[in-house]
């Protein structure tokens, strides 16, 4: 007689990634061939009916399936799968993309970052006032759950070996993308050792050593404008500086955010078309944060404020300030209270018509190589939408 009894619950789905199962207290969550899965032990069901097409962006090949790895955050309530995606223009053998998953808001998130595997890490030290290791200097909040005794913390690991700690108080991503060499004539390139990093991405680059003892291209933010192989890539643009690279030095990630509203159209069912004046934004209030709200209608492709400013038509610069107004912002003064609020409500005029407005917020190549920016946080709570009818949908 056989102790066990091996039943099938489910003939179609299922998990086909041995690491992405994530344990709750009724389901398990899972990524499968045709879809991220919920088994409870008696039934299983498909989780992402939001975004249905994304699972078969997993590839397949170099054991792509094998290399999905997933882990839960409690304290922020997300799930974290690390995959390789054929949505790249990069081969690498190891993962790309990270899909994060908000159990409580039931939405969905896209980053671009390499992480090989994920774990927890609970701190036997807590950061304390006399604590040597971290200084007011340190991008460490005070308040954040990092610093807490025996905080249970997401670690991940990335393909060259650097470890560290996954928290969401932390603005900006770590520097654990090696350099290993530098050619500076006739493009500069960097050699880092499996980067996985694609034409477009944004880097930020540290404690390079320079024959002249100079910062070289230290604390400057690039844009990757080519990938030559696995191992080396261009950036640019490179303002002319002195001294040659002598060793060292580490690069950072930067992240562009993109966040896409669905169609609005509040006068669908009387078939008329929408006019979306401005939209009121409620954001946390930055030191010096911004970012650009770009907008498409009638379900064009083609961003309406670029269009606007390379066709010589002003529709203003889109850019939401996430700081509190002065004088610099052509009010005559202060806004009376901003500089005391925690959140604030700051308007972005569109004047945008058609059968449906979206909008796209966004930061453009200058805003993402603005190193005062990119430790600003970026936190949206709400929209107000001023909209009027106009004409009928087939006039």
């Amino acid at each position: 007689m056989l102790p066990f009894v091996w039943q099938q619950i489910n003939t179609e789905l299922g998990a086909e990634s041995s690491f992405s199962v994530v344990p709750f207290d009724k389901v398990a969550l899972c990524v499968g061939n045709v879809g991220v899965h919920a088994c409870n032990g008696s039934n299983v069901e498909r989780v992402d009916d939001k975004i249905p097409d994304q699972v078969f962006t997993v590839s397949n090949a170099n054991n792509g399936i094998y290399r999905v790895y997933g882990i839960r955050d409690y304290f922020v309530e997300q799930v974290y799968w690390s995959y390789p995606s054929t949505d790249t223009s990069t081969d690498s053998y190891f993962p790309n993309r990270v899909l994060v998953f908000n159990y409580k808001t039931g939405t969905w998130a896209l980053n671009w970052d390499c992480i090989t595997c994920f774990g927890y890490f609970n701190p036997q030290n807590g950061v304390t006032w006399s604590n040597n290791d971290v200084t007011w200097d340190d991008a460490v909040p005070w308040d954040s759950d990092e610093v807490q005794l025996l905080f249970r913390q997401v670690i991940a690991g990335n393909q060259e070996g650097f470890t560290f700690v996954c928290d969401a108080d932390i603005t900006s991503n770590a520097a654990v993308l090696q350099i290993t060499d530098v050619i500076t004539n006739p493009v500069t390139q960097l050699t880092i050792i499996n980067h996985t990093i694609e034409q477009g991405e944004f880097v930020y680059i540290i404690d390079c050593s320079w024959s002249d003892s100079s910062n070289g291209l230290n604390g400057q933010i690039f844009q990757v404008i080519g990938v030559i192989d696995v191992n080396n890539i261009e950036i640019g643009p490179i303002a002319p500086f002195t001294g040659n690279y002598s060793g060292g030095g580490l690069v950072a990630r930067v992240s562009q955010l993109d966040i896409q509203t669905k169609e609005y159209n509040f006068y669908a069912k009387e078939g008329r078309n929408s006019y979306v004046s401005k939209v009121d934004f409620m954001v946390d209030k930055t030191g010096a944060g911004q970012i650009t709200v770009n907008f498409y209608d009638s379900t064009s492709t083609s961003p309406l404020l670029q269009d606007g400013l390379y066709n010589g038509v002003t529709l203003g610069t889109g850019v939401l300030e996430t700081f509190p107004y002065t004088a610099a912002n052509g009010v005559p003064a202060p806004v009376e209270f901003e500089q005391n609020q925690v959140r604030l409500w700051h308007p972005v005029y569109l004047l945008a018509e058609g059968e449906v407005i979206q909008m796209q917020l966004t930061m453009t190549d200058a805003q993402m190589t603005n190193v005062a920016l990119m430790d600003e946080d970026f936190q949206l709570h709400a929209m107000c939408i001023y909209a009027q009818p106009t004409t009928m949908r087939f006039q």
